[in-house]
């Protein structure tokens, strides 16, 4: 599909190359400009004007089509200004733009007088541009067809010649794979123009180990791309990215953009800043005539952001300097595993303060550095979750972050605990993991946390307790029995018994009132089913 414009009105629209059709306003010959949307795009309204007129007036007859000053058939609004109808041209069409972000409002913009402000986030780039919507063409007239001056032919073809040359050079750029590049790594395209501004420069990833991003079509996996850019370039002020497509394309992928982006976070535990209480995504639709124009933004940091940042990549590097990356990914999964339900302590205190959501607690940064009270290595499901899922990655093992219910009580989700576990890419296989529960720590309240310590020295069974949910699949995760994980332990005469591992259930479930059920049932469309048996203990 290519953009096509009216030879009167210079109305624009989004045709097939070989559409032959009326314009909507004036009823005028559409014709095209011999350019695809994406190009179009990426040009500035000075570039698109003087594009329409050159292909306009390389079409223009020697005799006029039409009578300047008669009106007699024109539609009401098509019309002059003048003072009986001023009120005509004073209010044309009302674009509306949306903003999704949470608790935004946008205002609607208004074409005042033919002609709107179009608002930039960039410095720099703010611009006007006039839309004019007079036209003198009598619509019950034929459409006559104009011979076509062997020199107009000439300068198409030139013209034509010109703009694909430029398209190949650009796609030459802009193009091609990027190898060993970690998830949480950014390319910049270094034969980009340093002069081209913020929303022309366009970075390469290559994401590995992303079950989402791989899972998404060439369509979405732009919108996640422009995502993911748009936290590279977070300390860029005024940096957006931009998206154009008719109205009927955006109609089928309106309600798409936000869980896209819930893909790519969760991809990315890394980008832990964006699941507190931080940035904000924010997303604009501004639509005029059948094309609408996307504009995907991110909001203000918190002041200590990236400071943050450099504590978790620290940690994270410290907690992989004794990790054997040499051994087999089984072998690594087992030594992160282990490792890191020792370093984590659960987060009883973020518990009592009623799931607060915003927590760094729920996040890899919780686990690695410390939640958001300043309490050291603390997390809940989510936090443990995302820890494991990341640091795998490093190892160059796939995993990805599973939610749903759980209940360790019955086995048959009467308490509907909401939870956070992981499915973890061995040799092909698929296994499921949760360390959270894996890791046996004493509430605050223990009686006598002295019993913990001496728990631990009774194998196999401590063992089996600290493993229980470990590499199972996802059936077996469906209804876990307590299998050999009672621990005895004889102090004097008396014979303590500890059931650290009761009948459980882990299911990728959740209920249509809940929130986030949109997000969880989009993202569950992607989770492969656990099968692997291979490693399992």
């Amino acid at each position: 599909m290519v953009i096509f414009a009216c030879e009167k009105c210079k109305y624009t629209d989004l045709l097939e190359e070989s559409s032959e059709k009326s314009c909507p306003r004036c009823g005028s010959r559409m014709i095209s400009l011999g350019i695809a949307s994406s190009d179009w795009n990426m040009m500035d309204e000075g570039q698109k004007e003087s594009r329409i007129n050159e292909i306009v007036k390389a079409l223009e007859p020697d005799v006029p089509l039409y009578d300047e000053n008669d009106f007699s058939n024109a539609e009401p609004d098509a019309k002059d200004s003048c003072e009986e109808c001023s009120d005509i041209t004073d209010k044309p069409t009302i674009n509306t733009t949306k903003d999704y972000s949470v608790g935004k409002k946008i205002k609607k913009v208004e074409l005042v007088k033919k002609t709107v402000a179009v608002e930039s986030k960039n410095p720099g780039r703010d611009n006007q541009k006039g839309y004019s919507y007079k036209t003198f063409m009598k619509r019950n007239r034929p459409h006559t067809k104009p011979a076509i001056k062997p020199g107009a032919v000439l300068v198409i073809v030139m013209i034509v010649c010109v703009l694909f040359a430029l398209r190949s050079q650009y796609n030459a750029k802009n193009t091609g794979s990027i190898s060993n590049v970690q998830p949480d790594t950014s390319i910049t395209n270094p034969d980009l123009d340093a002069s081209s501004t913020k929303n022309d420069q366009k970075d390469v990833y290559e994401f590995k180990n992303c079950l989402y991003y791989d899972s998404l079509d060439d369509r979405d996996k732009e919108v996640y791309q422009i995502a993911y850019d748009l936290v590279m370039h977070k300390d860029e002020s005024g940096y957006d990215r931009t998206l154009s497509m008719d109205s009927f394309e955006y109609g089928e992928r309106e309600n798409s953009f936000f869980p896209i982006i819930h893909a790519m976070l969760s991809d990315h535990p890394e980008l832990f800043y964006l699941q507190s209480n931080g940035r904000k995504f924010g997303i604009r639709t501004v639509t005029m005539g059948s094309i609408c124009t996307v504009t995907f933004s991110l909001g203000e940091g918190e002041p200590d952001e990236n400071e943050r940042i450099a504590r978790f990549e620290r940690a994270t590097q410290d907690f992989m300097s004794d990790i054997d990356l040499n051994a087999t990914d089984p072998e690594i999964e087992m030594q992160i595993h282990d490792k890191l339900i020792n370093l984590v302590t659960y987060d009883y205190e973020l518990l009592a303060r009623d799931h607060d959501t915003g927590d760094l607690g729920y996040t890899a940064y919780g686990a690695l550095v410390e939640d958001s009270m300043g309490l050291k290595n603390r997390a809940v499901c989510g936090g443990y979750a995302q820890a494991f899922q990341y640091l795998l990655q490093q190892a160059g093992i796939e995993a990805a972050y599973v939610t749903g219910y759980a209940d360790s009580e019955s086995g048959t989700l009467s308490e509907q605990g909401s939870h956070a576990w992981n499915i973890v890419k061995l040799d092909g296989e698929w296994y499921e993991v949760d360390s959270c529960w894996d890791d046996i720590d004493p509430p605050p309240d223990a009686p006598d946390k002295d019993f913990y310590k001496i728990i631990q020295y009774e194998q196999p069974q401590y063992y089996n307790a600290t493993h229980h949910w470990y590499n199972r699949t996802t059936d077996e995760m469906r209804l876990l029995p307590e299998e050999n994980t009672v621990i005895t332990v004889q102090q004097g005469n008396v014979i303590h018994e500890f059931r650290p591992c009761a009948k459980s259930t882990h299911q990728r479930k959740k209920e249509k009132t809940d929130e986030g059920y949109d997000i969880f049932a989009y993202l569950n469309e992607f989770l492969p089913q656990a099968t692997g048996t291979k490693y399992a203990l």
